[in-house]
């Protein structure tokens, strides 16, 4: 961790020439204020061949209401745990200086009736929408969600039945770098799930 000053304040990662700071991130063209991040499209994923590994990459795009992209990334044929430890520290400083007020608005627009996109379904009040997940109906209630995580590269839901003896089922909504702002998806369905489980 360093402690140099940037005019966004004192400078708490370095990735490459990226810079994350106390105010914002910035890399040697431009900066993002917290308050001016519009989204967070992560990307994870490690390969192999024949068990022996062929690459690693760890990445995530911030990107500004005015659409400026500023890309923090880990890569190589292997990544070391401490550099792994490191990209997700400051993906976590990240989302603590922007998961408070995006809990907000999604908040605030689902209480208005807004159906929010995520892009590979989107949200409502009630329920979660997606032609492909949900079959016919397109839809699955909020009342039935109990879990989410991550498998694979894979954003997975978990809910239960219905009409299988309330059986639980584990269904993708997609892949985790099709989705912005995965960490906004997966904070709000864990509270519907805690919700639920009461």
């Amino acid at each position: 961790m360093k402690t140099d000053q940037h005019e966004l304040g004192p400078v708490l990662y370095t990735l490459g020439n990226k810079q994350i700071c106390e105010g914002g991130v910035c890399d040697d063209k431009t900066s993002i204020l917290w308050e001016d991040v519009d989204s967070l499209w992560l990307e994870s994923w490690k390969a192999s061949v024949n068990l022996l590994p062929s690459g690693e990459n760890l990445k995530v795009d911030v990107v500004s209401k005015t659409g400026n992209a500023i890309g923090l990334r880990k890569y190589g044929l292997w990544i070391g745990r401490k550099d792994r430890d490191n990209f997700w520290k400051s993906y976590q400083f990240i989302v603590s200086k922007i998961i408070d007020r995006q809990l907000f608005e999604l908040t605030r627009d689902l209480e208005q009736g807004t159906r929010v996109s995520f892009e590979t379904f989107e949200i409502t009040a009630t329920a979660i929408h997606g032609y492909y997940y949900f079959g016919p109906h397109g839809m699955l209630d909020l009342h039935r969600v109990v879990g989410c995580d991550f498998e694979n590269g894979e954003f997975m839901l978990t809910f239960v039945h219905d009409k299988d003896n309330n059986r639980l089922v584990r269904k993708s909504l997609g892949s985790i770098k099709k989705i912005p702002n995965i960490h906004l998806a997966q904070a709000f369905l864990l509270s519907i799930a805690g919700r639920n489980s009461n």
